[in-house]
């Protein structure tokens, strides 16, 4: 790039710096860095198309706001009616997990939900900045029978998303991407 590039670089990067300093939270950039293992080659289902951000208030009035935008991108993806159903329900739950366990019930914790759009799949980070769960209370027991009481949103989650992958921070919050592909 030439002068002209610098403008959105600049502002891109006051962007970031702000949500840093007001959120505490590094976002990623965004351009993938990708490194290809020895005979293969990198492909453009590698790369994200776009990113849609939604942020809301753990309140549980915003469950449906989610739901909806939700629904809105998977349509405008392609996914079948059954499948948006499960994406949906799969985040109402997640969405449910961190209002009952990062924020206590709280309504004024901040929930970022992030949807990277690739070519072939939907992948939806869900980020709050509550009370950090533990790798122990994320079950990862895909038996329902093994379930006592807690657990069973967790378990749901992971029977309607084809991949679920948890980064619990030290000091503040968890992330979830939840993954779905179109032509699973």
């Amino acid at each position: 790039g030439g002068p002209e590039a610098m403008p959105a670089v600049t502002s891109r990067m006051s962007r970031e710096k702000t949500l840093e300093m007001t959120c505490g939270y590094r976002f990623p950039r965004p351009v993938r860095v990708l490194i290809a293992k020895a005979g293969h080659d990198i492909t453009e289902d590698d790369a994200y198309l776009a990113v849609k951000e939604l942020r809301v208030l753990s309140s549980n009035e915003n469950v449906r706001k989610v739901r909806e935008h939700t629904q809105r991108i998977c349509e405008q993806l392609g996914f079948a009616p059954g499948m948006i159903h499960d994406i949906k329900l799969a985040i109402n739950e997640a969405h449910a997990n961190i209002i009952e366990h990062a924020y206590g019930g709280k309504g004024n914790g901040e929930i970022i939900f992030r949807y990277f759009i690739f070519r072939d799949r939907l992948e939806i980070l869900i980020k709050d900045f509550g009370k950090t769960a533990s790798f122990n209370t994320i079950r990862v027991d895909r038996d329902l029978e093994g379930l006592e009481g807690s657990g069973l949103g967790v378990f749901l989650i992971r029977e309607l998303m084809d991949k679920v992958e948890y980064k619990i921070t030290p000091k503040v919050g968890t992330e979830v991407t939840l993954t779905k592909y179109l032509n699973a």
